[in-house]
């Protein structure tokens, strides 16, 4: 599996790396409000009832060594984004990665998604995708959130409802939020590829050296323009 995805880097031209979370053969599963429990990412992704946890059915499966030492030798970590409780959270779930992160002394920034997905994250907002975050992982695995503010716009599939940040805080249990418009407005369920990268610039660029050399108070926001 390894070699196979370093190959598959190699024919795809991939800048970087693709390091995956754990080498072990492990399942998603999920515990519903309605009290049920599923099993396997695309039936998790699905319910018809709201999540309320997601778990790996092998408890404790081993880190992919490189991994966990790629995140702790980072300068900057972003928990980008995706589906929550079957892309981001999945990984955090390996004991391993979420400590390797959370000892991180990288900068570390969370990008909200810019849209609901049904089943998944209905009627979520910026607040109860960080609560989901903060649940499945240990304190410390981000010290930034980046929220859309673009919510103008609207998405031509019913289905999907934009995220937004309640009453427009400055912070989120004592995170500081950082919002910019970052959604693309012909898909307006998906993030703007160069507004998200500019986001993240500015971001890294106001942030960064302050992250290690003088520390802003965390309930400084920037706005991007």
């Amino acid at each position: 599996f390894e070699s196979g995805i370093r190959e598959l880097s190699r024919v795809l031209a991939v800048r970087g790396q693709i390091l995956p979370s754990t080498l072990e053969s492990v399942k998603l599963c999920a515990e519903l409000e309605d009290g049920r429990t599923i099993s396997g990412e695309s039936v998790v992704g699905t319910a018809d009832s709201a999540i309320t946890r997601v778990y790996l059915d092998r408890q404790h499966p081993m880190a992919f060594s490189e991994a966990s030492q790629a995140i702790l030798e980072a300068d900057y970590i972003i928990l980008a984004p995706g589906s929550l409780y079957t892309s981001l959270l999945p990984n955090l779930l390996v004991p391993e990665i979420s400590q390797a992160v959370a000892e991180s002394k990288a900068l570390k920034l969370y990008v909200c998604n810019v849209a609901t997905e049904p089943g998944e994250t209905t009627h979520y907002g910026v607040e109860e995708h960080l609560a989901a975050l903060k649940q499945h992982a240990p304190s410390g695995v981000c010290n930034l959130v980046l929220a859309n503010d673009q919510t103008s716009v609207q998405s031509a599939n019913g289905s999907y409802e934009l995220v937004e940040l309640q009453a427009k805080k400055r912070e989120i249990d004592g995170l500081p939020v950082i919002t910019a418009d970052v959604i693309d407005v012909e898909i307006p369920y998906q993030h703007s590829a160069p507004k998200l990268a500019q986001a993240v610039m500015h971001v890294y660029s106001d942030y960064g050296a302050s992250k290690r050399d003088r520390r802003r108070t965390e309930s400084e926001v920037l706005k991007v323009s």
